[in-house]
Formats: C-alpha cells, structure tokens, sequence
C-alpha cells in the first residue's frame, strides 16, 4: 500500500496578506511561516490600507491558534484540518546554500526551502513553496524548488466574460413577442435550448430585419427566470446617452433597483464611470436612495503612505480620486449649460480653491455625493444608499466582502474596475476582489455583469488601449 505523501507548504507574505486564513487551505499537510515572512506582516500592521488590514487580520489568526494550544510544549500547532502550522528561521548567512547579490525575503525563503528539500531524505515528505510572485515562482524552479501560486485565490477570467446573446427573429416571433413574453419565451427555447442554459440578467440582442427595410432592428432584452425582458433604450441619464448597445445594458441595469449590484468591467474610455455617476445622480431621490458614497482603494503610490501626505482627510484622498472629479465636473457642465439656457445662474464662493474646484464641492454636497477612502467604509452600516467602487481590481476578495456586508436595507452598489489593470502588488488578474465577486454572483437575480469593450472616449485613446 502507497504511503501518503506529506507535503510542507512554505508561504510566502503575499499569500497571507491576501487571505488571512491561507494557513488553514491546506488540509492534511504542513503549513510553514517562514520568520522574516512574519517579519514583513509585523510591518504592514500598522495602517489602514488593505495590506495593513489583512496583516492584522492573520495575526489575529495566529493569536487564535496560540491559545487554543498554550499547553502544548512543541513549537507546532494542530491545523483543524490535519497537519501542523510550524514556524521557522531563516538560514544564518554563513550556511545559504545559494549567494544573491541582494539579501532580500525572496531570496531567504528560496534558501530555506532548498536547505529543507536537500535536508529530507523522506520522498514522501516534500517542500512546496507557495507565492503569487511569478518572478519568485520562477527562481524557485531554476533551482529545483517546487513552487506553486496560492489556488485558493484563483478564479478562472475566461468565464467571467460572458457576451451579449445575439439571435435573429422573424418578423411573426416579433409580433408574438410583443403581445405574450411568457408565451414567446417558451417556444424561444424549443428553438433555441442553448439559452436555457445562460445565467440570469444574460444581455440578449433579438435582431430581425423588418419589411419594406434593408436596416436591421433589435430588441434589448435581459434574461429572466421565465421571459426575456426588454430593457429602456435611448433614455437620457443626466444629460447623458448611451453611445453603443453595451452601454445601453449598463444603463438599464444601473437604473433598476431590483439588481442591488451591478459591476461594469472594461478598459480606460469605455464610459464605466460616466455612466454610473450619471445614474448615480438621477436616481438620487428622497425615500428612494438618501446619499451616494464615492470610493476607491488606496493603493499607495511610491512607498508613501496616507498618513505621510500633508493635509486633512479630504486633502490626502482628493489627488485619488482626479478620474471621479473629472467625470462629475463633465456631468456638472452639461447641467449648467441647460440652466444657463433657461436663464439660471451658478454661484461661486470663494476659498483657497480654484473657483471651479469649490463650485464642484459644493454641487457635490447639494447632491450628496462623498468621496471615501475605501478603508473608512469599514464597519459602517450603509441603508438606502447608493455605492460606488471605483477601480475595484485592487481590492483583495476579503475586502469586497467586507463592503458587500456593510450594505443596508435599500442600497445599491456599482462596482467599476478593469482586471487587466492592477496596482495592488499583492493581487492578481484571477485572484482580486472584483473577479471573486463577478465569479461568485454571476446567475443570481439580484446581480448583473457586463464587460464594455468600445471605447467611446476618443479614437486615440481607444487605440492606445488596444495596441500599448
């Protein structure tokens, strides 16, 4: 009979500080915190980014698992799901087997894996190094070291993007359509069982040609449990309208308030953010939606942290969100416009600003727009409110979650990203919050995905999207 082969899972800081709870994926075998691994997490605890969070939060884990075996005399602790967690030092400098140029954790932790794998003469005791640095994955293999990325993190992104359903019709199955969608939708998919089979709230495009015309028309639908349901077309959202078809389904589903989540994905220009601060500020209303919160991560720039940069809280966020400005002060001329055509005036106030920065202020007030640090979020119960998450591909999956169960009775939150386009050095495309939330609630009623693909910003900013 086979003996059971133990692995040792080595870890490395990005790991843990992307999911707090890694150590306990890995039920059966042996989970390693490296020391100078704990030595990295020791000086992310201090902050209110969401690496600062993580890091508190699996040293809390630790402390978890450290009472729970106080007695215990090993220096192992007992995983709940088999195998032990076991803490270990780096190799002193004089007994690496390998010489870097650079002293660094990687380079430790390759050392130290090495050492072990050379150390076991067990083959059924083998050393894994685990990290979602590919550079580091790399390395590893250059030198014999098994190595894999964090799998509990990974989500597969060519299922994320599903794409608007086109079928053509008839002229009689429009006709049919129109006077009993129950009716149509049934014998739509004795014709077409393919369809049965796509996720709730699938964009789909009913395209036929009518008589007496060589131009196509179509029929903008959602799919529903048991009917297909057109959505609005052409509406003007806050002076605003839908430039191509994939936007026209942004709209709808940003407008309705019976999908409490909408997550709009796409490259830079393709109208995510403009469209939903224009829904944002139409759907505005007392005792519908009271206030709307703005936010982004803080990703920090340059090794400074917020707490570094001069000034308030509104100071320190404000060059974060520039994008969220830019578009609302778009959003804010083409109101005016319309008011100084009926002859209304907009006032300006004075203030260390510029003029036209502090009439933007104070028509976010009057509108009940704030912008937010995505860490002051935290532990805040949001009702009736609407939610923006801007550049949400560099949130961690825990922290999508943290957001999603701040949500009161009445909200609703957009979530805007691109994951093609990350900044947070611990995430990646197949393991940010943003995927995690598409994957998890893709089918559901109360969700809807769509990925913009045109860019309607400019034809060199859609060429330089597409080509550098």
């Amino acid at each position: 009979m086979a003996t059971k082969t133990t692995k040792n899972y080595v870890l490395d800081t990005n790991v843990v500080l992307f999911d707090p709870c890694a150590i306990y994926a890995f039920a059966g075998h042996n989970v390693i915190i490296p020391t100078p691994v704990l030595e990295e997490v020791e000086f992310f605890k201090k902050g209110q980014a969401g690496p600062n969070h993580q890091a508190r939060a699996f040293l809390r884990e630790l402390n978890k698992l450290e009472e729970s075996f106080a007695t215990l005399s090993s220096e192992d602790f007992p995983l709940p799901g088999g195998g032990h967690l076991k803490f270990l030092s780096a190799l002193p400098e004089k007994e690496r087997l390998e010489k870097y140029p650079q002293d660094t954790v990687d380079h430790q932790l390759l050392d130290l894996v090495l050492s072990l794998s050379k150390e076991s003469e067990n083959k059924n005791n083998s050393f894994v190094l685990v990290t979602d640095d590919l550079s580091l994955r790399i390395k590893a293999k250059t030198l014999g070291i098994k190595s894999e990325p964090y799998k509990n993190a990974q989500v597969d992104t060519e299922k994320l993007y599903g794409e608007i359903e086109e079928v053509w019709i008839s002229e009689e199955e429009v006709a049919s359509f129109h006077q009993d969608k129950k009716g149509f939708y049934e014998t739509f998919l004795s014709n077409n069982p393919s369809l049965e089979e796509l996720p709730l709230n699938t964009p789909v495009r009913l395209l036929y040609q009518p008589q007496n015309s060589d131009d196509m028309d179509e029929i903008l639908c959602l799919k529903k449990a048991n009917e297909l349901v057109p959505i609005r077309k052409n509406e003007e959202v806050f002076g605003i309208n839908a430039k191509n078809v994939e936007q026209q389904f942004a709209l709808h589903a940003l407008l309705d308030p019976r999908i409490p989540i909408v997550a709009l994905t796409g490259a830079a220009g393709t109208g995510k953010t403009l469209l939903a601060l224009a829904a944002v500020l139409k759907m505005l209303k007392p005792g519908q939606y009271e206030n709307a919160k703005l936010a982004r991560p803080m990703v920090e720039l340059s090794d400074k942290t917020m707490g570094f940069l001069p000034g308030t809280v509104e100071e320190k966020i404000d060059p974060y969100f520039g994008p969220i400005y830019d578009n609302l002060e778009f959003l804010r001329s083409l109101k005016s416009e319309k008011s100084e055509k009926k002859g209304k005036t907009t006032e300006v106030t004075e203030s260390n600003e510029s003029a036209s920065q502090c009439v933007l202020k104070e028509w976010m007030k009057k509108h009940k727009l704030e912008c937010f640090a995505l860490n002051f979020l935290r532990g805040r119960s949001l009702p009736k409110s609407l939610i923006i998450i801007d550049e949400a591909q560099n949130t961690t999956p825990q922290e999508m979650k943290t957001i999603l169960t701040r949500l009161g009775e009445g909200s609703k939150i957009i979530v805007i990203g691109d994951i093609s386009q990350i900044d947070n050095p611990y995430l990646g495309e197949r393991s940010n919050g943003l995927a995690h939330l598409i994957d998890a609630f893709k089918g559901r009623e109360e969700f809807f995905h769509i990925h913009l693909t045109k860019g309607e910003r400019s034809k060199i900013a859609t060429l330089a999207a597409e080509l550098l």
